[in-house]
Protein backbone atom coordinates (compact mmCIF):
# COMPACT_ATOMS: atom_id res chain seq x y z
CA UNK A 1 0.00 0.00 0.00
CA UNK A 2 2.85 2.34 0.93
CA UNK A 3 4.60 1.63 -2.38
CA UNK A 4 1.38 2.32 -4.28
CA UNK A 5 0.95 5.68 -2.55
CA UNK A 6 4.57 6.58 -3.26
CA UNK A 7 4.14 5.65 -6.92
CA UNK A 8 1.03 7.84 -7.21
CA UNK A 9 2.87 10.74 -5.57
CA UNK A 10 5.78 10.32 -7.96
CA UNK A 11 3.44 10.27 -10.98
CA UNK A 12 1.69 13.39 -9.70
CA UNK A 13 5.03 15.17 -9.25
CA UNK A 14 6.23 14.19 -12.73
CA UNK A 15 2.98 15.45 -14.28
CA UNK A 16 3.55 18.91 -12.78
CA UNK A 17 4.35 21.25 -15.71
CA UNK A 18 6.96 23.27 -13.80
CA UNK A 19 8.77 20.13 -12.65
CA UNK A 20 8.66 18.57 -16.15
CA UNK A 21 9.97 21.82 -17.60
CA UNK A 22 12.71 21.85 -14.96
CA UNK A 23 13.75 18.28 -15.81
CA UNK A 24 14.08 19.16 -19.51
CA UNK A 25 16.03 22.30 -18.56
CA UNK A 26 18.40 20.24 -16.48
CA UNK A 27 18.95 17.76 -19.31
CA UNK A 28 19.67 20.71 -21.60
CA UNK A 29 22.05 22.31 -19.13
CA UNK A 30 23.75 18.97 -18.46
CA UNK A 31 24.72 18.73 -22.12
CA UNK A 32 25.60 22.44 -22.29
CA UNK A 33 28.00 22.09 -19.37
CA UNK A 34 29.25 18.49 -19.53
CA UNK A 35 29.98 18.26 -23.27
CA UNK A 36 32.40 21.24 -23.24
CA UNK A 37 34.07 19.67 -20.19
CA UNK A 38 34.51 16.41 -22.10
CA UNK A 39 36.26 18.16 -25.01
CA UNK A 40 38.19 20.68 -22.88
CA UNK A 41 40.96 18.34 -21.59
CA UNK A 42 41.46 17.11 -25.16
CA UNK A 43 41.41 20.56 -26.78
CA UNK A 44 43.74 22.25 -24.26
CA UNK A 45 46.30 19.50 -24.88
CA UNK A 46 45.90 19.43 -28.67
CA UNK A 47 45.91 23.19 -29.30
CA UNK A 48 48.42 24.03 -26.55
CA UNK A 49 48.45 27.21 -24.43
CA UNK A 50 49.09 29.61 -27.32
CA UNK A 51 46.48 28.39 -29.80
CA UNK A 52 43.94 27.80 -27.06
CA UNK A 53 44.65 31.39 -26.01
CA UNK A 54 43.93 32.61 -29.57
CA UNK A 55 40.66 30.67 -29.63
CA UNK A 56 39.68 31.94 -26.17
CA UNK A 57 40.39 35.59 -26.97
CA UNK A 58 38.37 35.35 -30.20
CA UNK A 59 35.51 33.62 -28.38
CA UNK A 60 35.70 36.31 -25.72
CA UNK A 61 35.05 39.02 -28.31
CA UNK A 62 32.20 37.00 -29.83
CA UNK A 63 30.78 36.57 -26.34
CA UNK A 64 30.11 40.31 -26.06
CA UNK A 65 28.27 40.25 -29.39
CA UNK A 66 26.21 37.27 -28.24
CA UNK A 67 25.02 39.20 -25.19
CA UNK A 68 24.01 42.11 -27.43
CA UNK A 69 21.94 39.81 -29.65
CA UNK A 70 20.34 38.07 -26.65
CA UNK A 71 19.61 41.57 -25.30
CA UNK A 72 17.86 40.25 -22.17
CA UNK A 73 14.95 38.74 -24.09
CA UNK A 74 15.54 35.47 -22.20
CA UNK A 75 13.98 37.15 -19.19
CA UNK A 76 11.77 39.95 -20.56
CA UNK A 77 10.32 37.66 -23.25
CA UNK A 78 9.78 34.76 -20.85
CA UNK A 79 8.00 37.01 -18.37
CA UNK A 80 5.65 38.29 -21.09
CA UNK A 81 4.81 34.77 -22.26
CA UNK A 82 4.19 33.58 -18.69
CA UNK A 83 1.88 36.50 -17.91
CA UNK A 84 0.12 36.57 -21.33
CA UNK A 85 -3.65 36.04 -21.18
CA UNK A 86 -4.18 35.52 -24.92
CA UNK A 87 -2.37 33.52 -27.61
CA UNK A 88 -2.22 36.63 -29.75
CA UNK A 89 0.04 38.35 -27.19
CA UNK A 90 2.52 35.47 -27.34
CA UNK A 91 2.56 35.50 -31.14
CA UNK A 92 3.17 39.26 -31.21
CA UNK A 93 6.00 38.95 -28.68
CA UNK A 94 7.63 36.11 -30.63
CA UNK A 95 7.83 37.81 -34.03
CA UNK A 96 8.85 41.15 -32.50
CA UNK A 97 11.73 39.60 -30.55
CA UNK A 98 12.86 37.50 -33.53
CA UNK A 99 13.07 40.56 -35.80
CA UNK A 100 14.80 42.58 -33.08
CA UNK A 101 17.44 39.86 -32.60
CA UNK A 102 18.12 39.55 -36.34
CA UNK A 103 18.58 43.33 -36.62
CA UNK A 104 20.95 43.31 -33.64
CA UNK A 105 22.90 40.46 -35.28
CA UNK A 106 23.44 42.54 -38.44
CA UNK A 107 24.61 45.52 -36.35
CA UNK A 108 27.01 43.26 -34.44
CA UNK A 109 28.61 42.02 -37.67
CA UNK A 110 29.15 45.61 -38.78
CA UNK A 111 30.55 46.44 -35.34
CA UNK A 112 32.99 43.52 -35.51
CA UNK A 113 34.42 44.81 -38.79
CA UNK A 114 34.75 48.33 -37.35
CA UNK A 115 36.57 46.84 -34.34
CA UNK A 116 39.11 45.20 -36.67
CA UNK A 117 39.85 48.62 -38.19
CA UNK A 118 40.88 50.08 -34.82
CA UNK A 119 42.42 47.11 -33.02
CA UNK A 120 45.17 45.08 -34.66
CA UNK A 121 44.63 41.32 -34.73
CA UNK A 122 46.56 38.65 -36.57
CA UNK A 123 44.84 36.96 -39.51
CA UNK A 124 44.33 33.73 -37.55
CA UNK A 125 42.50 35.69 -34.84
CA UNK A 126 40.30 37.53 -37.34
CA UNK A 127 39.39 34.29 -39.12
CA UNK A 128 38.56 32.70 -35.76
CA UNK A 129 36.24 35.61 -34.96
CA UNK A 130 34.46 35.43 -38.32
CA UNK A 131 33.90 31.69 -38.00
CA UNK A 132 32.74 31.92 -34.39
CA UNK A 133 30.29 34.64 -35.43
CA UNK A 134 28.14 31.78 -36.78
CA UNK A 135 27.23 31.12 -33.15
CA UNK A 136 25.94 34.70 -32.90
CA UNK A 137 23.69 34.01 -35.91
CA UNK A 138 22.46 30.91 -34.09
CA UNK A 139 21.74 33.01 -30.99
CA UNK A 140 19.69 35.44 -33.07
CA UNK A 141 17.49 32.54 -34.20
CA UNK A 142 17.27 30.71 -30.88
CA UNK A 143 13.88 30.73 -29.13
CA UNK A 144 14.74 29.21 -25.75
CA UNK A 145 12.94 32.07 -24.00
CA UNK A 146 9.70 31.17 -25.84
CA UNK A 147 9.85 27.45 -25.07
CA UNK A 148 10.68 28.20 -21.43
CA UNK A 149 7.72 30.57 -21.14
CA UNK A 150 5.39 28.05 -22.80
CA UNK A 151 6.88 25.33 -20.55
CA UNK A 152 7.72 23.20 -23.60
CA UNK A 153 11.46 22.85 -23.14
CA UNK A 154 11.60 19.30 -24.56
CA UNK A 155 11.63 20.70 -28.12
CA UNK A 156 14.80 22.70 -27.73
CA UNK A 157 16.38 20.13 -25.41
CA UNK A 158 16.17 17.29 -27.96
CA UNK A 159 17.63 19.50 -30.69
CA UNK A 160 20.46 20.67 -28.41
CA UNK A 161 21.38 17.17 -27.27
CA UNK A 162 21.58 15.82 -30.83
CA UNK A 163 23.57 18.85 -32.05
CA UNK A 164 26.08 18.61 -29.21
CA UNK A 165 26.62 14.89 -29.68
CA UNK A 166 27.33 15.44 -33.39
CA UNK A 167 29.72 18.30 -32.58
CA UNK A 168 31.49 16.20 -29.92
CA UNK A 169 32.05 13.29 -32.29
CA UNK A 170 33.39 15.53 -35.07
CA UNK A 171 35.82 17.33 -32.71
CA UNK A 172 37.41 14.08 -31.53
CA UNK A 173 37.53 12.74 -35.07
CA UNK A 174 39.01 15.69 -36.96
CA UNK A 175 40.76 18.07 -34.52
CA UNK A 176 44.06 16.25 -34.02
CA UNK A 177 46.87 18.85 -34.24
CA UNK A 178 47.29 22.46 -33.05
CA UNK A 179 46.95 23.75 -36.64
CA UNK A 180 43.29 22.61 -36.59
CA UNK A 181 42.25 25.68 -34.60
CA UNK A 182 40.00 27.05 -37.39
CA UNK A 183 38.34 23.66 -37.84
CA UNK A 184 37.68 23.62 -34.10
CA UNK A 185 36.05 27.06 -34.40
CA UNK A 186 33.72 25.71 -37.11
CA UNK A 187 32.74 22.66 -35.08
CA UNK A 188 32.28 24.81 -31.97
CA UNK A 189 29.80 27.04 -33.83
CA UNK A 190 27.73 24.19 -35.28
CA UNK A 191 25.70 23.57 -32.12
CA UNK A 192 24.22 27.08 -31.53
CA UNK A 193 23.59 27.46 -35.27
CA UNK A 194 21.64 24.19 -35.54
CA UNK A 195 19.71 24.93 -32.34
CA UNK A 196 18.76 28.33 -33.73
CA UNK A 197 17.65 27.09 -37.16
CA UNK A 198 15.54 24.19 -35.89
CA UNK A 199 14.26 26.21 -32.92
CA UNK A 200 12.81 28.95 -35.10
CA UNK A 201 11.20 26.36 -37.43
CA UNK A 202 9.45 24.68 -34.48
CA UNK A 203 8.39 28.07 -33.08
CA UNK A 204 6.68 28.99 -36.37
CA UNK A 205 4.87 25.64 -36.32
CA UNK A 206 3.63 26.20 -32.77
CA UNK A 207 2.55 29.78 -33.48
CA UNK A 208 0.89 29.57 -36.88
CA UNK A 209 -0.89 32.95 -36.81
CA UNK A 210 2.00 35.37 -37.08
CA UNK A 211 1.08 38.96 -37.90
CA UNK A 212 3.43 41.79 -38.94
CA UNK A 213 0.89 44.46 -38.04
CA UNK A 214 2.54 47.42 -36.25
CA UNK A 215 5.77 45.43 -36.26
CA UNK A 216 8.10 48.45 -36.07
CA UNK A 217 6.31 49.78 -32.98
CA UNK A 218 6.24 46.31 -31.42
CA UNK A 219 9.98 45.77 -31.99
CA UNK A 220 10.77 49.10 -30.35
CA UNK A 221 8.51 48.14 -27.46
CA UNK A 222 10.38 44.85 -26.93
CA UNK A 223 13.73 46.64 -27.07
CA UNK A 224 12.49 49.11 -24.49
CA UNK A 225 11.16 46.30 -22.26
CA UNK A 226 14.45 44.44 -22.35
CA UNK A 227 16.73 47.47 -21.98
CA UNK A 228 17.43 47.25 -18.24
CA UNK A 229 17.86 43.48 -18.41
CA UNK A 230 20.22 43.91 -21.38
CA UNK A 231 22.42 46.40 -19.54
CA UNK A 232 22.51 43.98 -16.63
CA UNK A 233 23.38 41.02 -18.88
CA UNK A 234 26.14 43.03 -20.54
CA UNK A 235 27.47 43.97 -17.13
CA UNK A 236 27.35 40.30 -16.10
CA UNK A 237 29.33 39.41 -19.23
CA UNK A 238 31.91 42.05 -18.35
CA UNK A 239 32.12 40.51 -14.89
CA UNK A 240 33.17 37.15 -16.28
CA UNK A 241 34.98 38.18 -19.49
CA UNK A 242 36.83 41.44 -18.89
CA UNK A 243 39.80 39.59 -17.39
CA UNK A 244 40.40 37.65 -20.61
CA UNK A 245 39.87 40.84 -22.64
CA UNK A 246 42.51 42.79 -20.72
CA UNK A 247 44.90 39.81 -20.58
CA UNK A 248 44.57 39.51 -24.37
CA UNK A 249 45.52 43.17 -24.75
CA UNK A 250 48.36 43.52 -22.23
CA UNK A 251 49.68 39.97 -21.81
CA UNK A 252 50.61 36.90 -23.86
CA UNK A 253 48.37 34.40 -25.64
CA UNK A 254 49.74 31.73 -23.27
CA UNK A 255 48.41 33.65 -20.24
CA UNK A 256 45.05 34.00 -21.95
CA UNK A 257 44.99 30.26 -22.61
CA UNK A 258 45.82 29.39 -18.99
CA UNK A 259 43.28 31.76 -17.44
CA UNK A 260 40.56 30.78 -19.93
CA UNK A 261 41.06 27.08 -19.19
CA UNK A 262 41.00 27.44 -15.41
CA UNK A 263 38.00 29.77 -15.50
CA UNK A 264 36.04 26.98 -17.19
CA UNK A 265 35.77 25.02 -13.93
CA UNK A 266 33.75 27.60 -11.91
CA UNK A 267 31.92 28.59 -15.09
CA UNK A 268 30.85 24.98 -15.68
CA UNK A 269 29.61 24.78 -12.09
CA UNK A 270 27.63 27.97 -12.64
CA UNK A 271 26.06 26.38 -15.73
CA UNK A 272 24.73 23.61 -13.48
CA UNK A 273 22.98 26.33 -11.49
CA UNK A 274 21.37 28.00 -14.52
CA UNK A 275 18.42 25.55 -14.84
CA UNK A 276 17.51 26.16 -11.20
CA UNK A 277 17.58 29.89 -11.87
CA UNK A 278 15.47 29.53 -15.02
CA UNK A 279 12.86 27.29 -13.36
CA UNK A 280 12.75 29.46 -10.26
CA UNK A 281 12.33 32.73 -12.19
CA UNK A 282 8.70 32.23 -13.41
CA UNK A 283 7.80 30.87 -9.95
CA UNK A 284 9.43 33.87 -8.24
CA UNK A 285 7.70 36.30 -10.64
CA UNK A 286 4.27 34.89 -9.73
CA UNK A 287 4.95 34.76 -5.97
CA UNK A 288 6.33 38.29 -5.77
CA UNK A 289 3.43 39.64 -7.81
CA UNK A 290 0.90 38.02 -5.45
CA UNK A 291 2.65 39.09 -2.23
CA UNK A 292 6.15 40.57 -2.18
CA UNK A 293 7.01 39.63 1.41
CA UNK A 294 5.70 36.05 1.14
CA UNK A 295 7.52 35.71 -2.16
CA UNK A 296 10.80 36.72 -0.49
CA UNK A 297 10.31 34.04 2.16
CA UNK A 298 9.73 31.35 -0.50
CA UNK A 299 12.84 32.45 -2.44
CA UNK A 300 14.93 32.53 0.76
CA UNK A 301 14.18 28.85 1.47
CA UNK A 302 15.55 27.79 -1.92
CA UNK A 303 18.50 30.18 -1.54
CA UNK A 304 19.65 28.57 1.72
CA UNK A 305 19.70 25.09 0.19
CA UNK A 306 21.56 26.17 -2.98
CA UNK A 307 24.17 28.21 -1.10
CA UNK A 308 24.87 25.28 1.25
CA UNK A 309 25.36 22.90 -1.71
CA UNK A 310 27.70 25.43 -3.37
CA UNK A 311 29.90 25.69 -0.26
CA UNK A 312 30.14 21.90 0.08
CA UNK A 313 31.08 21.44 -3.58
CA UNK A 314 33.68 24.23 -3.37
CA UNK A 315 35.23 22.73 -0.25
CA UNK A 316 35.58 19.34 -1.93
CA UNK A 317 37.23 20.85 -5.03
CA UNK A 318 39.71 22.83 -2.91
CA UNK A 319 41.00 19.59 -1.37
CA UNK A 320 42.15 18.33 -4.79
CA UNK A 321 42.88 21.54 -6.72
CA UNK A 322 46.25 20.62 -8.22
CA UNK A 323 45.16 17.13 -9.28
CA UNK A 324 41.96 18.49 -10.83
CA UNK A 325 43.91 21.02 -12.91
CA UNK A 326 46.42 18.39 -14.03
CA UNK A 327 43.81 15.85 -15.15
CA UNK A 328 41.53 18.51 -16.62
CA UNK A 329 44.03 20.46 -18.73
CA UNK A 330 47.46 18.81 -18.66
CA UNK A 331 50.88 19.49 -17.17
CA UNK A 332 51.22 22.88 -18.93
CA UNK A 333 48.47 24.29 -16.69
CA UNK A 334 49.15 22.44 -13.41
CA UNK A 335 51.38 25.06 -11.79
CA UNK A 336 48.59 27.66 -12.00
CA UNK A 337 46.09 25.71 -9.85
CA UNK A 338 46.06 28.43 -7.13
CA UNK A 339 44.10 30.73 -9.49
CA UNK A 340 41.02 28.58 -8.84
CA UNK A 341 40.66 29.66 -5.20
CA UNK A 342 39.47 33.24 -5.84
CA UNK A 343 37.54 32.06 -8.91
CA UNK A 344 35.56 29.53 -6.85
CA UNK A 345 34.75 32.23 -4.27
CA UNK A 346 33.58 34.42 -7.16
CA UNK A 347 31.29 31.60 -8.31
CA UNK A 348 29.59 31.19 -4.93
CA UNK A 349 29.00 34.89 -4.42
CA UNK A 350 27.69 35.08 -8.00
CA UNK A 351 25.00 32.49 -7.18
CA UNK A 352 24.07 34.44 -4.06
CA UNK A 353 23.79 37.60 -6.12
CA UNK A 354 21.49 35.77 -8.53
CA UNK A 355 18.95 35.33 -5.73
CA UNK A 356 19.18 38.97 -4.73
CA UNK A 357 19.18 40.31 -8.28
CA UNK A 358 17.37 38.08 -10.77
CA UNK A 359 15.07 36.12 -8.43
CA UNK A 360 14.14 39.13 -6.29
CA UNK A 361 14.62 42.47 -8.03
CA UNK A 362 14.15 41.34 -11.64
CA UNK A 363 11.35 38.87 -10.93
CA UNK A 364 9.65 41.50 -8.80
CA UNK A 365 9.66 43.99 -11.66
CA UNK A 366 12.46 46.20 -10.29
CA UNK A 367 14.46 46.11 -13.53
CA UNK A 368 15.70 49.68 -13.19
CA UNK A 369 17.02 49.17 -9.66
CA UNK A 370 18.72 45.93 -10.65
CA UNK A 371 20.33 47.56 -13.67
CA UNK A 372 21.56 50.50 -11.61
CA UNK A 373 23.42 48.17 -9.24
CA UNK A 374 25.14 46.51 -12.17
CA UNK A 375 26.03 49.79 -13.83
CA UNK A 376 27.88 50.83 -10.69
CA UNK A 377 29.57 47.47 -10.20
CA UNK A 378 30.65 47.06 -13.82
CA UNK A 379 32.68 50.26 -13.60
CA UNK A 380 34.30 48.84 -10.49
CA UNK A 381 35.00 45.59 -12.34
CA UNK A 382 36.77 47.31 -15.22
CA UNK A 383 38.87 49.46 -12.88
CA UNK A 384 39.83 46.50 -10.68
CA UNK A 385 40.81 44.35 -13.66
CA UNK A 386 42.92 47.07 -15.25
CA UNK A 387 44.73 47.83 -11.99
CA UNK A 388 45.18 44.28 -10.72
CA UNK A 389 46.13 42.65 -14.05
CA UNK A 390 48.72 45.34 -14.75
CA UNK A 391 50.14 44.89 -11.25
CA UNK A 392 49.78 41.15 -10.56
CA UNK A 393 49.02 39.66 -14.03
CA UNK A 394 47.28 36.24 -13.78
CA UNK A 395 46.50 36.29 -10.06
CA UNK A 396 45.15 39.83 -10.49
CA UNK A 397 42.78 38.55 -13.21
CA UNK A 398 41.49 35.91 -10.75
CA UNK A 399 41.07 38.25 -7.75
CA UNK A 400 39.33 41.10 -9.62
CA UNK A 401 36.00 39.29 -10.36
CA UNK A 402 35.85 38.03 -6.77
CA UNK A 403 36.15 41.56 -5.38
CA UNK A 404 33.62 42.82 -7.93
CA UNK A 405 31.03 40.23 -6.89
CA UNK A 406 31.50 41.17 -3.24
CA UNK A 407 30.83 44.83 -4.05
CA UNK A 408 27.77 43.85 -6.11
CA UNK A 409 26.46 41.76 -3.22
CA UNK A 410 26.42 44.79 -0.91
CA UNK A 411 24.75 46.93 -3.59
CA UNK A 412 22.01 44.37 -4.29
CA UNK A 413 21.40 43.61 -0.61
CA UNK A 414 21.06 47.30 0.20
CA UNK A 415 18.57 47.75 -2.65
CA UNK A 416 16.43 44.77 -1.60
CA UNK A 417 16.30 45.97 2.02
CA UNK A 418 15.31 49.44 0.85
CA UNK A 419 12.44 48.05 -1.25
CA UNK A 420 11.24 45.90 1.66
CA UNK A 421 10.95 48.99 3.86
CA UNK A 422 8.89 50.75 1.19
Amino acid sequence: MHKLISKKKLEKILKNREIKNGIWLYILQFFNSVVPLITLPYITRILGKENYGIFSFSLNIIGYLTVIVEYGFDFSGTRKVVLATERKEIEKTFISILIAKVCLCVLCFLGLNIFFQFYYMENIEKLSCYILFLSVVGTALQQTWLFRGLEKMYYITVISVISRIISLALIFQFVTVKEDILLYCILYSITPLLIGVFGVIIAFRLLNRISLENIFTNVLSELKSGWYIFTTSLSSKVFSAIGITILGIVSTKEDVGVFSALQKIPTALLLMWVPVSQVLYPFASKKLKENFEQGLIAIKKVEQIVIAIGIIVTGFICLYLQKIVFYAFGCEYEEYYYLLIPLLIWMNIGIWNNFLGIQTLLAGGYDKEYSRCFQISVLTTVVLNVLLINKFELIGAAIAPMLSEIILFFLLNYTVQKIKKL
